[in-house]
């Protein structure tokens, strides 16, 4: 059987990443681009001890159900699903939360194993495990950011609905999980500090700062500008091709730079500059002639 550990810190309390892990609808947001949803059993909210949920989803391009059941259930330390009807022989998932300092420590160890004998184990361990893994990383960077984001608030008696800051970084958080998720297809060595700038826009106290130095990434050798995907890297899949992710990936760029650019200069000015950018598609994007500010002339 194959087997998934992922360990993730979120600066949250226990209890919230506890609830936000069995959120369907969180779940479901973060799958969005396999058109993930529920379509029976408990669909909606917090699922809890002996419910059911079917999930249906497109993966290799062919949809597929999967129908699971929460069979331990401890709260808000642990629980635990297994599938009950779906493409897999097995398929079972352990959700582990601890106490880690003033935050979660939450772990993830996911067994699994694809029907077909020895033909199923080699795509479990040559395609699946990779690809679930990644799956596995974009629900809990979602229940991260999610939980950051109010639990930080929190853990400091804020009012969830208030903020310590002026400054709104919902486009460039949004932004730059497009960024990350890109990087992420390359296993770049990029993913793992975006990831934590990303959870230090979250927190209000924290936001200014995060943003300021997000934008300085975009300056001076080995900035994000320089960031480069090519087949000799060895770390594309063989059905992705390197110009056109490349080329997604510097729309990306491009719009995190607006993004982190326009933050604190107000939603109309943010409106006017990406529809500036949108009708001038020529010459260097903006993140570009940053880099070269300091050396123009006054």
């Amino acid at each position: 059987m194959a087997r998934i550990e992922i360990e993730t810190r979120i600066a949250a309390p226990v209890a919230m990443c506890f609830d936000l892990a069995r959120d369907l609808d969180l779940h479901a947001s973060s799958m969005q681009r396999h058109g993930e949803r529920a379509v029976a059993g408990v669909t909606t909210g917090l699922i809890g001890a002996g419910e059911e949920v079917t999930w249906r989803a497109n993966h290799f391009g062919l949809w597929h159900q999967h129908r699971s059941r929460i069979v331990d259930f401890a709260p808000p330390h642990y629980f635990r699903d297994v599938m009950v009807a779906g493409r897999f022989e097995s398929f079972e998932h352990d959700h582990y939360f601890e106490q880690d300092g003033q935050g979660t420590l939450m772990r993830d160890v996911l067994s699994f194993r694809s029907p077909c004998g020895w033909l199923g184990r080699a795509v479990d361990s040559l395609v699946l495990r990779r690809y679930l893994r990644r799956l596995l990383e974009r629900r809990n960077e979602a229940i991260q950011c999610a939980a950051e984001e109010a639990g930080y608030k929190a853990v400091r008696g804020e009012d969830p609905g208030s903020t310590r800051s002026s400054l709104n970084t919902r486009h460039v958080r949004e932004a730059l999980s497009r960024v990350i998720a890109v990087l992420d297809e390359v296993n770049s060595p990029w993913v793992q500090p975006l990831r934590l700038l990303r959870s230090r826009l979250a927190m209000p106290s924290k936001a200014s700062a995060a943003a300021a130095e997000l934008r300085s990434l975009f300056g001076g050798m080995g900035s994000l500008n320089d960031i480069l995907i090519d087949e000799r890297n060895g770390n594309l899949s063989p059905e992705r091709d390197a110009r056109a992710l490349s080329r997604e990936l510097d729309r990306r760029l491009d719009t995190l730079f607006l993004e982190v650019d326009s933050c604190e200069r107000g939603s109309w000015v943010r409106a006017w500059r990406i529809l500036k950018a949108r009708l001038a598609p020529h010459g260097p994007p903006p993140r570009i002639l940053n880099a070269f500010h300091d050396d123009l002339p006054l």
